[in-house]
């Protein structure tokens, strides 16, 4: 191997080291109700392009039919219903930006106009993905330029009231550069 070869290879190895070799899979729902992910991260990471992204990669019909397989049978290859949150009360652009996204890829967004509680948004989304009967729920969360205990509190309340069956933090590429 080649030195810069050697240096990648070294930087994989210590990535797979840390985080796993194996795919863990997005925990479903226990009991009623949706699978409610929170996606969790800094300010300017991603979280809302990442969101919009899993949410396409969630609503996508699961499974590849072999030919002639499941004929007659809509239900098989039937997108599964999908919804984000817009949960991050201080970034309007945010809110515009999830909206924008999700009709890119034709999923609802929930907001609430003017509201600067977080958690509100968020049981009151879960309540609309409940009423509509969509079986995964997105929620994109405030992010800050650092950690501070204003914004911890705020996720730990969120997770307290909709108890996520994940949370997902997103950080950017250039972490530790």
């Amino acid at each position: 191997l080649a030195p810069d070869e050697t240096l990648v290879k070294v930087v994989r190895d210590e990535l797979v080291s840390l985080m796993g070799s194996e795919n863990e899979k997005l925990e479903e729902s226990e009991g009623e109700g949706p699978q409610v992910i929170l996606m969790l991260g800094l300010q300017g990471v991603g979280k809302t392009t990442t969101s919009a992204k899993l949410a396409n990669l969630l609503k996508a019909p699961k499974g590849d039919k072999a030919e002639g397989e499941g004929e007659g049978d809509e239900s098989a290859a039937q997108p599964s219903k999908v919804c984000l949150i817009a949960a991050d009360t201080y970034r309007p652009a945010a809110v515009d930006q999830l909206k924008k996204l999700g009709k890119q890829i034709d999923v609802p967004v929930f907001s609430i106009e003017g509201s600067s509680d977080p958690v509100d948004v968020v049981k009151k989304g879960i309540d609309f993905a409940r009423e509509g009967d969509f079986k995964s729920v997105i929620v994109d969360t405030a992010g800050r330029l650092q950690i501070d205990s204003d914004m911890m509190t705020e996720l730990q309340n969120i997770k307290e009231e909709v108890n996520p069956s994940d949370a997902i933090l997103v950080v950017d590429a250039m972490t530790g550069q």
